[in-house]
């Protein structure tokens, strides 16, 4: 993040001291600012690291710097020859091999319901406890129509005197909710859908660990010497480990 003294002295705000460390406030500013200009940035900086991190975890680790992220330990067909995740082959050690359906026909009264009850057995087969089931809209739209046409929508008739309730609450499978991620439906993914996708994962199998002090770092960069500007940033250090592959699954419909 980057912002000029001149920016924050048009907003009211002057800076104390040279490198930024601290700001003051004109007196009466609140008769004239609508937002703190400062602070506005600071929040827009820290939603585009949540978005940024948000995006490195679905990766396959391929990209400069990036993580080794959920599509680098879940893949699409563990089963293809000479397959690996971590230099171990997941064609022969099924412990290590996700589980994975990628072509759910959406034909029929409960496809993708049917497809979740079989596969949550599988998933806890071998001690794993799945927690978290991340969707695109594709599929979690796909999800509630087939939930919705084997339901009612109402018990006393459509012409009531009170209003006609067509909200559908979250949808769980026992404990584990299904949860939108909008980061699938922005994904670019040559020869896939991800908004069509939904990986069900067990976050005590698979999840980040941080570097000692490195977990959303605070920088303050000084500024050159002939520009006014105030520098922030804020880094991450981290890595994905997986120690359990057999109770994850990705699942996208066809």
């Amino acid at each position: 993040m980057e912002i000029s003294l001149t920016e924050l002295k048009k907003d009211g705000i002057s800076v104390v001291d040279t490198n930024g460390a601290s700001t003051s406030n004109h007196s009466e500013r609140e008769k004239t600012a609508l937002v703190n200009l400062l602070e506005d940035k600071i929040e827009d900086m820290l939603e585009g690291y949540s978005r940024s991190l948000n995006e490195l975890l679905y990766g396959d680790g391929t990209t400069a710097n990036s993580v080794q992220g959920i599509r680098s330990f879940i893949v699409d067909d563990p089963t293809a020859a000479n397959a690996t995740v971590g230099g171990l082959a997941t064609d022969t050690n099924t412990w290590w091999r996700n589980r994975y359906s990628i072509d759910i026909s959406t034909a029929g009264t409960t496809p993708i319901a049917h497809k979740i009850h079989q596969e949550l057995r599988q998933l806890r087969r071998y001690g794993g406890k799945p927690n978290l089931a991340v969707c695109g809209s594709s599929f979690l739209d796909q999800l509630v129509t087939e939930l919705r046409s084997t339901g009612y929508f109402t018990q006393n008739g459509w012409n009531t005197s009170g209003a006609t309730d067509i909200a559908v609450a979250d949808v769980h499978y026992g404990n584990l909710k299904f949860v939108y991620d909008p980061e699938l439906d922005d994904m670019t993914i040559s020869g896939v859908e991800p908004a069509k996708r939904c990986y069900i994962l067990d976050t005590s199998k698979l999840k980040l660990y941080y570097m000692e002090g490195e977990k959303m770092k605070r920088h303050n960069p000084a500024r050159p010497h002939d520009k006014y500007m105030i520098y922030k940033a804020i880094t991450t250090t981290c890595a994905m480990v997986g120690t359990q592959l057999n109770c994850h699954g990705v699942y996208e419909i066809a």
